[in-house]
């Protein structure tokens, strides 16, 4: 759109001198459009348009958006209507010339600029600065703000958290507390001493101390349930860390000893400390009470201490409801529909890769591909994937090709059955984890399903020959891109890259569990104990605790639907059953105009049926005309039509919901003039997704995307 302008751009130095530069040539609707978008963004950054530096439209469409949606009254058109008019007024200021990503320095931030550039983080004061706050206040909310815009951006998120905390260490060493009085310079710092820096004394102890609870030394007095995996002592080891730093740094005491360490004292001060002061979840200030208490309960020094104290302490600690905690691991998960797309994605991307040109790149993206699919098939934990090793059975190995076992005891899948039957000396993958090599202390095994051996065999030439290119022995299945075994943080920093790319947020490979669960329980809602073989869960009671929390009064209330019918369908005549037991599980949620309303198709259902002719009720006789049999299946018909109906509805509605409600203008500028008109499974075989929920996930995205590029 053509703007007249008014000024010079070099006269132009905030909002509302750029406001008067363009608004005479704007249309009055796009007008409106801006000034209550400027408007908004001025209450959201607290300061007038006339004193709102232009440099605020740099992050104007991510921080308005977040805003906007705090306020909790906006739909989502509206917010996506005012981010379209905060993207098309700051290209308005670059054609203008008029915007500067390195504004002048302001007096006030001075000081602190030089020390935040120093240290490398200097972008967080140029962002203050774009948005017209001053030093005194800035907060630690304009600080997350930052990091938000740093994640819509597609930055991962441990690099945001690395910048914060590093500016706040920059606050702390350079003593800017007074110049920055709202923003929390010891909420992140890292109390702890590393067990290198203690006295040899106490190092001397905790090795000990690790060595008897993982029973690598033997040792009376420490009962077999007792005993600890590495993973857990190494966790210890950080609690006695923690400790020490805290007794240490603030506390300012000197700590010679195990038992000059865990004392009432110390443990309940560091404890109120991380409730108070740190503002740390009090479940986990449990677990970490638990396993210092664990710890040292069956040592020899503290044999004889009376640890009631610490018993009380623990128990006198509320924690959080359950509901809330699986509420916020629910909030941190996304849809299965989502993340089944990601290798899909991975595969297309390998594709348009050539494999002549870039042969180590093309490999890792198979490598990448591979690794998404073992967390969507087999959700093993961390650590049994970076662990595990190829090779021979023989050696040790946990993934080998070996043929079928006299002694073996597994269950073999559909695809491997049907191979053996033709020859059944044929060899095929297999896994093996030892009890050593498990958290829960129990071997597991099986044979590889058919959706992960195609792309694992078309992977090893590739790892052979490319990724392990260091010289060392590489027997483990996943690299890191150097060519060595993929670390624990390391891989939970690719998947948390691949999921930001390909899936719009970052997911941890431990939360792949939860969301595969959820899945299966959704399409299988009684099978617990096939999924908690799938998770390697040893208590039967344990993956319905965790993972049924999805399953509540609401999936009763369909399961009882469904059982209503199905003993109406048994009580029935043949002619009078209807085929629907299978749909009612299914939550159905209609909207009208008037807002939203729970269907009830069992009671429709019923309803339709009563309004038959009473011969239908009755059941054929000898002599029933065809007029009544004609009039029975007409009515049988109509409920069904209203049945399929109601769902399609309130799958559309759904998917509606889903894709942020896009208006007409949206899906014309995404899929064209069909747009509006077409369902949303042809809207995701149009934009190339596999299903109507992923084109509906990431339609906002892939509209912000295609505006982008057209500029």
């Amino acid at each position: 759109m053509a703007t007249k302008l008014t000024e010079e751009a070099s006269a132009i130095t905030t909002v509302s001198q750029l406001l008067a530069a363009v608004e005479p040539g704007l249309s009055a609707p796009m007008r409106a459009v801006v000034k209550t978008m400027v408007g908004h963004l001025s209450r959201c950054l607290d300061t007038p348009l006339n004193q709102m530096p232009v440099g605020a439209l740099i992050d104007a469409d991510h921080v308005l958006p977040a805003y906007l949606r705090e306020q909790q009254c906006y739909k989502q058109s509206s917010i996506d209507s005012y981010r379209k008019a905060a993207r098309f007024i700051f290209r308005c200021a670059k054609r203008l010339e008029c915007l500067s990503q390195n504004a002048e320095i302001p007096e006030d931030w001075q000081s602190i600029f030089a020390a935040a550039k120093t240290e490398g983080c200097a972008q967080i004061v140029r962002y203050a600065i774009r948005q017209g706050i001053s030093s005194a206040a800035f907060s630690d909310r304009d600080l997350d703000r930052w990091s938000e815009i740093l994640t819509a951006r597609k930055r991962q998120g441990a690099y945001a958290t690395s910048m914060k905390n590093l500016f706040r260490s920059v606050i702390r060493r350079y003593d800017l507390s007074g110049a920055l009085p709202l923003v929390s310079p010891q909420r992140n710092y890292r109390y702890g001493i590393p067990t290198a820096s203690m006295s040899s004394t106490l190092q001397q102890e905790i090795k000990n101390i690790l060595a008897f609870k993982q029973g690598l030394v033997w040792a009376r007095g420490l009962p077999r349930r007792a005993r600890q995996g590495p993973v857990t002592a190494a966790g210890l080891e950080g609690e006695f860390c923690q400790l020490y730093g805290f007794a240490v740094r603030i506390l300012g005491l000197k700590i010679d000893s195990l038992a000059d360490l865990v004392t009432e004292r110390i443990v309940t001060e560091f404890t109120s400390w991380l409730i108070n002061e740190r503002k740390v979840f009090r479940q986990s200030v449990i677990l970490k009470l638990a396993s210092i208490h664990a710890g040292v309960r069956y040592y020899v020094t503290f044999r004889s201490t009376d640890f009631r104290w610490l018993q009380d302490l623990i128990a006198e600690i509320e924690p959080e409801p359950d509901s809330e905690r699986q509420e916020r691991k629910r909030r941190k998960c996304l849809p299965y529909e989502v993340v089944e797309a990601i290798p899909a994605k991975l595969r297309e991307c390998r594709n348009s890769v050539s494999k002549a040109s870039n042969p180590l790149g093309w490999a890792f993206l198979l490598h990448d591909e591979l690794l998404m699919t073992w967390l969507l098939v087999l959700p093993w934990r961390r650590r049994n994937l970076c662990e595990c090793k190829l090779g021979l059975q023989d050696e040790g190995a946990n993934l080998f090709m070996v043929p079928l076992s006299a002694t073996a005891d597994i269950d073999l899948p559909a695809s491997v059955e049907a191979r053996l039957r033709v020859n059944p000396n044929e060899p095929f993958w297999q896994y093996r984890f030892l009890a050593s090599q498990m958290k829960k202390k129990r071997m597991i095994r099986g044979a590889l399903p058919i959706q992960i051996a195609p792309i694992l065999e078309e992977y090893l030439p590739y790892r052979r020959d490319l990724l392990a290119r260091t010289g060392q022995d590489h027997d483990r299945l996943f690299l890191d891109r150097d060519g060595k075994p993929l670390a624990a943080e390391n891989m939970t920093a690719l998947v948390k890259k691949l999921t930001l790319r390909y899936a719009g947020r970052e997911i941890s490979p431990h939360l792949f569990r939860s969301i595969v669960a959820y899945q299966y329980l959704r399409e299988n809602p009684r099978d617990y104990l096939a999924l908690g073989k799938i998770l390697g869960h040893t208590d039967p009671g344990w993956t319905p605790k965790i993972y049924g929390s999805n399953f509540d009064e609401s999936s009763g209330v369909c399961v009882m639907e469904a059982w209503l019918l199905r003993r109406h369908n048994a009580s029935c005549r043949p002619e009078e059953k209807f085929q629907i037991t299978n749909t009612p599980t299914l939550r159905l949620n209609h909207a009208d105009s008037n807002g939203a309303r729970r269907a009830d198709l069992g009671t429709e259902l019923m309803r339709e049926h009563s309004k038959a002719p009473a011969s239908i009720s009755a059941g054929h006789s000898a002599n029933e005309s065809v007029v009544d049999a004609g009039i029975k299946q007409k009515a049988k018909n109509k409920v069904m039509s209203n049945l399929g109906g109601a769902a399609a509805r309130a799958k559309g509605i759904r998917l509606f919901h889903l894709a942020g409600k896009p208006t007409r203008k949206q899906l014309i500028a995404l899929l064209g003039e069909r747009g509006p008109e077409m369902t949303w499974q042809e809207r995701a075989k149009a934009v190339g997704l596999p299903s109507a929920e992923a084109a509906a996930v990431g339609f906002q995205a892939a509209l912000a995307a295609k505006l982008a590029a057209a500029g």
